[in-house]
């Protein structure tokens, strides 16, 4: 009954959300919430237009569906912003599946009960590795789409009257504490529940201006405008360029793969190679990332 965008392909609500959220994911140009990383519209979006056209449900529920999806993302990331990705995790696959079976309770018309069955459900099946930026393979665009399909999937379960814990995201083995208790973690549960529905955390979302990873768009920004200002790259031998710690694992290194891509999706995720293809075509756009 859901379509897959692009191709006019139908499939189940939850095997054409996870096509359409890997697509959108694919090219690097989703949104990001700034504080943590998170790109919680590819699954968001994708799961309330499948579930929409199954059950009928109106352009106003679709919406609805974005705001609540996309401010739980935030606000569940604000846990502990930027722990995930130091415990080489993506929280967009971490968190999708129970911000997706929330919506997807929505969408489907679950009572209280069964939504809080469904995101316990789906809190099982929140995962994600980012070991991809180390080899430049695929599996990272996998993981929104396979958040979507999870969250889906958890609210068909049930509806069914299959259970989940309660406590699937806060409970002593809950999601946020068996992903990131540790040395120097804290679960700041106020960033998460605090002046709901008059502060929205998803204001800090934001396109992306280049198909590249989040952290490098100021790098590109940078060298584009320098390029402007001495009218080209003549005389240019090096740049240096300054970067937080907690990025280098992921943009620098492994340092020889960075500096020679040997993958789209390992450019994607080069310092080196970003500032290189500003410099060098004064460009970052998706011709500069393909194969």
């Amino acid at each position: 009954p859901s379509t897959v965008i692009g191709f006019g392909t139908h499939l189940p609500p939850a095997c054409a959300a996870m096509v359409n959220a890997t697509l959108a994911n694919a090219m690097d140009f989703d949104d990001t919430h700034l504080p943590s990383l998170m790109h919680p519209s590819a699954p968001v979006a994708s799961s309330a237009l499948a579930l929409a056209e199954m059950f009928g449900r109106s352009g106003t529920d679709v919406l609805t569906a974005l705001v609540v999806g996309n401010e739980i993302a935030c606000r569940l990331c604000m846990a502990a912003p930027g722990a995930f990705h130091g415990k080489g995790l993506h929280p967009t696959g971490v968190l999708s599946p129970p911000v997706v079976a929330l919506i997807a309770s929505r969408l489907m018309g679950l009572d209280e009960h069964q939504a809080l069955n469904a995101m316990g459900i789906a809190c099982s099946q929140g995962s994600g590795l980012l070991e991809a930026y180390q080899d430049g393979s695929w599996v990272k665009t996998l993981h929104p789409g396979w958040g979507a399909h999870g969250g889906i999937a958890a609210a068909f379960l049930a509806r069914a009257g299959f259970t989940g814990p309660a406590t699937g995201l806060d409970g002593r083995f809950g999601l946020l504490r068996a992903m990131l208790d540790g040395p120097g973690t804290e679960l700041d549960t106020q960033a998460v529940t605090g002046d709901l529905g008059s502060r929205w955390e998803s204001r800090s979302n934001f396109y992306k201006l280049y198909p590249n990873a989040q952290v490098l768009l100021p790098f590109v920004e940078m060298v584009m405008e320098i390029r402007r200002e001495i009218g080209g790259i003549e005389g240019v031998t090096a740049i240096r360029v300054e970067i937080p710690a907690r990025f280098i694992p992921v943009v620098c290194e492994p340092r020889a793969a960075k500096i020679a891509p040997r993958t789209n999706t390992h450019a994607r995720a080069s310092l080196a190679y970003a500032v290189a293809v500003a410099l060098v075509r004064g460009s970052a756009g998706i011709d500069d990332y393909s194969d």
